[in-house]
């Protein structure tokens, strides 16, 4: 069982659909989808529930309706998320890998002490080996796919302007666990509207 978090700025609502019919055709494992959607208004969610509301496996649905910022979307989701590994894969998404949780287990299954996965787009070669990072060579920032261990993810907030993949490994790597680059996994990114990584809250009004 796998939980994946979806989070999406409103811009990037019409491309929800395509995003997950590729990893519903590519994913051999049951799963459970959040989509985060970021500052949309009711009305222009219509399109996507009705979506949804066809999709299997299971799903679930939020929105922000004043936008929050992909760090802290990711945050929320990860507190919502029950299984050991949890897949952030951002709207753009195109994934063309039937074989991408094998090779994500794989190396779960052999480093227990990993917090997470980054994968780039365009892979040229779907057999190419996953490798351990070395601790001065972080991903770079921009990852919109990637695997992160639930719990490890839930107990290191994002915060700021951080790009959450690099921090996530910057992180794991001064806390003596390690994360790894999985080049093998297959997949494209669309067009799409950058998700902005924090906005501060919005004082109430007295």
């Amino acid at each position: 069982m796998l939980d994946v978090l979806v989070p999406c700025p409103h811009q990037n609502l019409p491309l929800v659909p395509d995003c997950l019919d590729a990893l519903r055709a590519c994913t051999d494992v049951p799963f459970r989808v959040l989509v985060m959607v970021d500052g949309a208004v009711e009305e222009d969610l219509r399109p996507l529930q009705n979506y949804l509301n066809a999709f299997e496996p299971a799903w679930r649905l939020t929105n922000d309706l004043i936008a929050i910022g992909l760090n802290a979307q990711l945050n929320e989701g990860l507190d919502d998320c029950v299984q050991k590994i949890t897949a952030i894969v951002s709207p753009e998404t195109r994934l063309g890998d039937k074989n991408w949780v094998g090779k994500i287990k794989q190396v779960f299954d052999r480093d227990p002490i990993c917090g997470i996965i980054d994968l780039l787009p365009g892979s040229k070669s779907r057999t190419s080996q996953p490798f351990k990072r070395p601790h001065n060579r972080h991903p770079d920032p921009g990852c919109r796919f990637a695997v992160v261990q639930t719990n490890y993810g839930r107990k290191t907030k994002l915060y700021g302007l951080v790009d959450p993949v690099v921090y996530w490994a910057k992180m794991v790597h001064g806390q003596g666990g390690s994360s790894w680059f999985v080049p093998g996994v297959n997949y494209e990114e669309v067009d799409h509207h950058d998700h902005e990584l924090w906005r501060p809250k919005v004082a109430a009004s007295s």
